[in-house]
C-alpha cells in the first residue's frame, strides 16, 4: 500500500503581517547569515594571529628555530613567510656568533700560548743575552698583537670592519711566515716536530695583521694534527705574478692546509 506524506507548518500571525515589500523583514534573515558567517570568519582569522603571536613570543624567549606551517597562513600568508625568513636569519645569525666567539678564542689563545711559552723557556734555561732579548722582543710582539685583536674585535662591534679590511700595505711575507715559525717554535718543540722551511722571497699587499693570523691558524692547525715525531713542510712559492703558501704535515690523508 502506497502513501504520500506532507508537513505542512503555518504560522498564522507571521502570515497576517508579513510584507514581501518591507526591507527590514526581507534583509532579517540575510543579517542573520551574515552574522554568522562574519563570527566564524574572525574565529577563524583569530586562530591563524594567535599562530602567529605564539611564534613572535618564542623568538622573543630566543628560540630562533621557530618555524611557522605557511599552509596554515590563510590570508596571513605573506606574514607568514616574512616570519620564516626572519628566524632563518636570526638562526644563522646566532650561529655566525657563535663561531666568532669560537674563532675570537682560538685567535687570543694562540699569542697567549707563544707568550707563556718563551716566558717558561727563560724561566727554566740559563740563556744567553742575546738569545733572552731575542725571546723578549717576541713576547712583546705578540702582547702587541693580542692588542691588535682586542682593537679589531671593538672595531668589529662598532660595524667599523671596512676600516680594517681598506688598512693594506706592503710587506715582507717571506719575514711574516719565518716569524710566525719562530712564534709557534716552543708547541713545535712540545709536539717534537721536524720542520722544513722553504721560504722564496716574495712581498706582499694587504692587511699584514690578518694575514699573519692566518698563517698562525694554518700553522697552528697543522701542529694540532700532525702525530708526535712528525714532519712538517712550510713553504712560500713564487709562480710567476702569483706567490703560494702551503703548509703540510704529517697529519690524515683527508686533511688539508
Amino acid at each position: 500500500m502506497a502513501f504520500d506524506f506532507a508537513l505542512m507548518l503555518t504560522f498564522p500571525h507571521l502570515a497576517r503581517n508579513f510584507d514581501p515589500l518591507n526591507p527590514v523583514l526581507a534583509l532579517g534573515p540575510t543579517v542573520v547569515i551574515l552574522t554568522v558567517v562574519l563570527a566564524l570568519t574572525f574565529s577563524w582569522l583569530n586562530k591563524k594571529i594567535t599562530y602567529l603571536t605564539k611564534g613572535i613570543d618564542q623568538v622573543a624567549a630566543g628560540n630562533f628555530a621557530t618555524h611557522l606551517d605557511e599552509q596554515k597562513s590563510g590570508p596571513l600568508s605573506a606574514s607568514y613567510q616574512n616570519f620564516n625568513q626572519m628566524t632563518d636569519q636570526l638562526a644563522k645569525t646566532a650561529t655566525l656568533r657563535d663561531d666568532f666567539i669560537n674563532q675570537f678564542s682560538h685567535e687570543f689563545r694562540t699569542p697567549i700560548a707563544s707568550i707563556q711559552g718563551f716566558a717558561d723557556l727563560m724561566q727554566e734555561r740559563e740563556l744567553p743575552k742575546k738569545e733572552r732579548q731575542a725571546y723578549l722582543a717576541l713576547i712583546s710582539k705578540e702582547a702587541h698583537r693580542l692588542t691588535n685583536l682586542s682593537t679589531n674585535v671593538l672595531t668589529l662591534t662598532t660595524l667599523e670592519s671596512q676600516t680594517i679590511l681598506n688598512n693594506q700595505t706592503s710587506f715582507d711575507l717571506t719575514e711574516q711566515v719565518r716569524q710566525t715559525v719562530i712564534l709557534l717554535w716552543p708547541q713545535l718543540e712540545e709536539h717534537k716536530l721536524n720542520v722544513d722551511l722553504t721560504l722564496a722571497p716574495a712581498t706582499a699587499f694587504g692587511n699584514a695583521d690578518l694575514l699573519n693570523q692566518v698563517w698562525v691558524n694554518l700553522i697552528n692547525n697543522a701542529i694540532n694534527f700532525t702525530p708526535d715525531g712528525g714532519h712538517q713542510t712550510i713553504k712560500i712559492e713564487r709562480h710567476d705574478d702569483q706567490i703560494a703558501v702551503s703548509v703540510n704535515n704529517d697529519g690524515p690523508p683527508d686533511l688539508t692546509h
